[in-house]
Order: structure tokens, then sequence, then C-alpha cells
């Protein structure tokens, strides 16, 4: 975001998707800022775009409970930006901003939308309209539940498949409504049917810290995977591949593919180096694994060069065919 204004069309996509939240007409709203966002024209920007909307800004940090709490009530809305896992700082950070702040969002529940991690790149991932989403999502799901086997294959080598008729039910996550997961946008289910080879080149998203030690993942790790299941990973970085081995050790969930998701944000044109939250939303294929039982954590391997074929058909190849 920085020092200039923020794009006009992304602030009116970004609020064409507050629109679609129950409490919010497009009057007022809320801006809950962590500091590192202060010097973005988020607020200025908003108003550009919505002459009429009336924008409280706040800094959480500066601001004291009392007064964030004020606020909150006073407007239809709330949004809240801060980062979570962009650095080993703002994760400890974020620690200490929850005392104050997670009160407030299970009181306010219904009335806070929150942003994680977008710092710079608000235009990218705010520059595709809800109606395009929507509409893609939508046709992904159908021609998915259409096809018979869905193949995976990549430039170094991928052959992955999976039986569409075992897939469980497609979650849609548009990125707006009153759902938990605001930030658009991706199509995801999950199968015991996927099995083959993957050579795994991209970016890794998980509260472990894997992304912000080895950055963009060039070399592929070799991860073989049956009937849902991972049994062998293969990389050349020594330390890497003794950092996966004691994440697969550590839970025996953290072996089980969880989800398979395709990112739907065609504004996201590359796949960032950076540890953000946004960055599973990136067009093309993202396995889940882990995170469904307690003690185990969610890791996104998410693909840089997966090319998706729907029976016969070329579904993604850096575009949707759709």
């Amino acid at each position: 975001m920085g020092e200039k204004m923020l794009d006009n069309n992304a602030c009116n996509h970004f609020i064409n998707h507050l629109l679609t939240h129950p409490l919010f007409t497009g009057k007022s709203l809320t801006l809950l800022l962590s500091n590192e966002y202060l010097n973005f024209k988020i607020k200025k920007s908003l108003e550009h775009s919505s002459p009429k909307l009336a924008i409280k800004q706040l800094s959480i940090e500066d601001s004291s409970y009392d007064l964030l709490k004020k606020n909150i009530h006073e407007k239809e809305v709330t949004v809240l930006f801060m980062n979570h896992i962009t650095s080993i700082e703002s994760m400890e950070k974020n620690k200490l901003l929850a005392k104050k702040i997670t009160p407030l969002i299970n009181l306010y529940s219904k009335k806070i939308i929150g942003f994680t991690d977008i710092n710079n790149m608000f235009n990218e991932v705010f520059n595709i309209s809800p109606t395009r989403i929507k509409y893609l999502n939508n046709s992904l799901i159908n021609s998915c539940k259409s096809s018979e086997r869905m193949i995976i294959r990549s430039p170094t080598g991928t052959n992955l498949s999976i039986m569409m008729k075992d897939c469980k039910k497609w979650a849609s996550i548009h990125g707006f409504g009153d759902s938990d997961d605001h930030t658009p946008s991706e199509v995801a289910t999950y199968s015991k049917s996927i099995s083959g080879e993957f050579f795994f080149r991209g970016m890794f998203l998980c509260q472990i810290p894997f992304s912000l030690k080895y950055g963009f993942i060039d070399e592929p790790i070799s991860i073989t995977i049956k009937n849902g299941r991972i049994i062998s990973v293969k990389c050349t970085n020594k330390e890497l591949k003794k950092d996966l081995d004691l994440y697969f050790s550590a839970h025996d969930d953290h072996q089980n593919i969880t989800e398979i998701g395709l990112g739907t944000n065609e504004g996201l044109s590359y796949l960032p180096d950076v540890s953000a939250s946004f960055i599973e939303r990136y067009p093309g294929l993202h396995l889940g694994l882990g995170g469904e039982h307690q003690g185990s954590f969610h890791l996104d391997l998410i693909s840089c060069d997966s090319i998706i074929y729907l029976d016969k058909k070329k579904l993604f190849d850096n575009q949707y065919f759709i």
C-alpha cells in the first residue's frame, strides 16, 4: 500500500465485498489498524472511493480498550487490518495485541471483519470484482462435480490423480458475506482418493514458520501420496528435510491430505515470496496437510506451477479456462 493512494477499482471492489455483509449498508465503518498499517492510505482511499461513507480510524496499539469498544459499537461494521505471520516480530506482537483485541472480537463477532498480512498487496488482493469471483468459484465447482477425474501435472513431473466422485462437499470461499474467511477467494474439498507424485515448488503457509525460514521453494520437493496420505518426502535441502521430518513425526495427522484447494484470486498474477495468509488464494493448486485433530498444525503447500485437467480437458495453466 505505502505512500500512494490505493487503486480506486480495488477500493470499489473492497466496498462491494463489505456490502454483502448483512450489517453493512455503506454508511459507516471503523478501521482498526495495527501500527504498521497507519502510514497506508486506507481511510483516505476508501473515502475517495465512497465519499458518503463515514470512517473512523483507530490504532489498536495506541487506543484504549474502551475507545476501541465504543467505536466498534457505534459503527455498522469494523474492519481490522493487522499482521499475523509475516515475520517473527509480527507473530510475537500478535500475541500481545490478541490480549486486547480478542475479547472485542468475541464480543462483536458479527460486526468485525478481519484481514491479516495484506500489507502492500491490497490492490492485488482486491483487484477482481465479487461478481467474477462468484462466477468463477461456482463454475469450477460445477465443472469438478460433472467430471470423473482431476489430473494435476507440472513442468517438474507432478502426476496426481483425484477421483471427483469421492470428493466431499465443495466449499466456496468468496471473501464476502458474514463468513469467517474474508480474503478472496478459493474453492476447496477433501478426498482420500488423491494419489501420485507431487513435485512441489512454491510457498509453505503455516503457523510453524517454514516460509520465514525457507522462503520460496524453487528446488522441487518430491512428495509421494497414496490414498490421501503422504508416504515419502525427498528434497536436496538437508535442513529443510530435517524440519519436514520433524513436522511429519510430530503428529500422525500431519501426513494426511486434509484439503484440496484451488485458489481463485486472479488479481494475484504471481505467487509472492511472503509469509501471508492471502497467498493461499493464488490461482492453481494448493494441498493442505493436517490440522484436523488437537495438536495438529495445518500446513498448506501452495504450488506455483500446477497444470490442472478435468478428464482430458485443461482447466488451469497460469489461468483458468472458464
